[in-house]
């Protein structure tokens, strides 16, 4: 099914017409798939045809990858689309115009500016129990400093028993894993730092939830905060 906005003329570029847009964002959509069906979006270009789709391809493809996991670089796009790093940087460079692009470290972001409806109406703290190794928290190659908060600190520990993750707003709070028993499952927490009144909230609705997904009495631990 191809998302109506996204399939627009004016997503796709100027210069294609309503149909050819249409395709075009089928033609990226199958990048993705084929991310997962064959390990990269590089044969799924080959197959796409001419130069000029493939090119509108990747643009599409970067503007998604933007759109979804900004502020990113262009290396993150390539490792995560096993795409060629020249691949990548011409998707980046076609997108960029819609762009804000920041230096840091050495690094050139690329992301896009959230609408200020968006921005204003914010629904708070939004905590999420993330597998450790969820397309989310590996989707960062060169910029992953960014999700841990520049706290120096791997999104999936080294030889820890809390290996998934802990998000708050996007950033690594800490880790978790569960214990079940006859009774129903435990979420065990451990923290980078300690959580606010309202990201103790989020945290607790997120356990709520996995509680429900699990379909057993589900609480929380008292989370530690790690030294």
């Amino acid at each position: 099914m191809t998302n109506p906005h996204v399939a627009s003329p004016d997503v796709a570029g100027p210069d294609v017409d309503g149909r050819a847009a249409v395709e075009i964002a089928d033609l990226a959509g199958a990048c993705l798939l084929d991310l997962r069906a064959r390990g990269g979006a590089a044969d799924a270009l080959k197959a796409a045809g001419d130069r000029t789709s493939n090119e509108l391809i990747l643009a599409e493809l970067a503007r998604r990858f933007v759109a979804t996991r900004g502020p990113v670089t262009v290396k993150d796009l390539a490792t995560w689309a096993s795409l060629t790093q020249a691949q990548a940087k011409r998707g980046m460079v076609a997108i960029e115009a819609d762009c804000r692009t920041t230096e840091l470290d050495g690094m050139i972001l690329y992301s896009l500016e959230p609408s200020g409806d968006a921005a204003a109406n914010g629904p708070g703290p939004v905590v999420d129990l993330v597998q450790g190794y969820d397309e989310i928290v590996m989707s960062y190659s060169e910029s992953r400093f960014l999700l841990t908060g520049g706290l120096g600190s791997l999104p999936v520990p080294d030889r820890s028993n809390y290996l998934h993750t802990v998000l708050c707003d996007g950033r690594l709070a800490g880790h978790w894993r569960h214990q079940l028993g006859r009774a129903g499952a435990v979420v065990e927490v451990q923290l980078r730092r300690p959580l606010a009144g309202d990201e103790r909230a989020a945290l607790e609705g997120a356990v709520a939830r996995y509680g429900r997904y699990l379909g057993v009495p589900t609480s929380l631990a008292e989370p530690v905060l790690l030294a």
